[in-house]
């Protein structure tokens, strides 16, 4: 018989959801599961779906944790699971259908799979994209694979990008490791605590696998809280540093863990000064126009591209005199927080037909630029009018 697999469902307010999730764990080629939702106090019909659930399949178990927060909903799961094995699945999200076998098929030997996801949006017009994690699929064991991996697993050398990504779902844990730290975590960490748990689980691994599939289905919500404004988010910055810190501090890879986390942090802080604090004014950037005045002077400038990078530049462009932004478009605007998104703005079908010296494309890499510089050229822009330099960042 296979072996069980406990997939654990962390659940608030999602009833508009649920149904789906639980459907794509529920039809799971992997027959061998065990189903904790884990109600948190949910305001709406959440715990009354899951109650509906158990009467169509009995591996499907509800619990509930009084509204205490997602660290305590998911460490409620990990207490009541009977699995060798864990993977933690969100309440608005959903599993390919081979999804939990694929990850078991890569288990042998390996004390985490990690693999990738498929990002949608709400909006159907929005197009998905597959995130794979940035450190090289393949297997890592012993001390040379190990340190290779907490060398890396923040953040990929000396990039932005996350060596193994932060989400505990896409992933495969051994619950006899999650048990030898899981009820220390930090409860009142709201923001990264999914990054505390995973981190903190590769500290006890000997093993690593890293597939480059890409089986769970993660979904973009316009009003997330994972986007949402928070005044005591500098607290929980510094709660996540506080654990981490304690955790890195104590481990053999103390050297190389501690820069990654000190840079984590200074991103975060970044973040939250940006967008997360509600703030009216910041002055934090984090990448800074590569071109002088010179290049831009009397220019009439379109800028193309609306993530970290995009907004940063906005910000600078607006307050650069000699030139004028007239325009600021992206594929996929619609889902920009509001308060990032002011002026004229619009998706790539809408960029002006005229009226513009020069398109700026907003890319921290060569390959994305080159992608952005198709789509546009795709659309109707001259090649010659779109420009692309490599981000300076601090």
């Amino acid at each position: 018989m296979d072996e069980l697999v406990s997939v654990i469902v962390p659940v608030k307010n999602g009833e508009k959801y649920l149904d789906i999730c639980l459907d794509s764990i529920r039809n799971q080629s992997w027959k061998s599961l065990e189903i904790l939702t884990v109600d948190d106090g949910s305001e709406d019909a959440s715990l009354a779906i899951c109650e509906k659930w158990v009467q169509k399949d009995k591996r499907i178990k509800v619990l509930c944790s009084q509204g205490k927060g997602v660290v305590c909903a998911r460490n409620l799961g990990i207490s009541h699971a009977a699995g060798a094995y864990l993977t933690f699945v969100d309440a608005d999200d959903w599993l390919d259908t081979d999804a939990i076998k694929r990850l078991m098929e890569e288990r042998e030997g390996s004390d985490l799979v990690c693999m990738g996801f498929q990002k949608h949006y709400e909006n159907p017009d929005c197009e998905t994209v597959a995130v794979y994690n940035t450190i090289p699929a393949g297997y890592y064991e012993g001390d040379g694979g190990m340190h290779y991996i907490w060398s890396n697993m923040l953040y990929f050398a000396d990039t932005a990008k996350q060596g193994i990504r932060s989400s505990m779902w896409a992933k495969l844990f051994r619950r006899s490791i999650a048990e030898q730290f899981y009820t220390r975590m930090n409860p009142e960490i709201f923001s990264g605590e999914d990054a505390v748990f995973v981190y903190w689980y590769l500290l006890f691994c000997a093993s690593v696998r890293i597939v480059e599939e890409a089986h769970y289905n993660y979904l973009v919500r316009t009003k997330s809280s994972v986007h949402s404004v928070n005044k005591y988010f500098l607290k929980n910055i510094h709660d996540l540093y506080i654990q981490l810190e304690q955790v890195f501090s104590d481990h053999i890879a103390e050297n190389v863990l501690l820069p990654q986390l000190e840079k984590r942090v200074c991103l975060m802080i970044d973040d939250a000064l940006s967008f997360r604090l509600g703030f009216a004014y910041s002055n934090s950037y984090r990448y800074f126009l590569p071109y002088t005045d010179s290049e831009t002077d009397g220019k009439k400038i379109v800028l193309y591209g609306a993530g970290r990078v995009g907004c940063d530049y906005y910000r600078q462009l607006q307050n650069r005199e000699g030139c004028k932004l007239v325009f600021w478009g992206d594929k996929n605007y619609q889902y920009l927080e509001k308060d990032t998104v002011s002026g004229d703005a619009g998706a790539i079908g809408k960029l002006p037909g005229s009226g513009y010296d020069l398109i700026m494309i907003a890319a921290g890499d060569a390959a994305l630029s080159q992608q952005m510089k198709a789509d546009l050229v795709q659309s109707g822009v001259e090649a010659v009018k779109i420009v692309w330099k490599e981000p300076i960042q601090r």
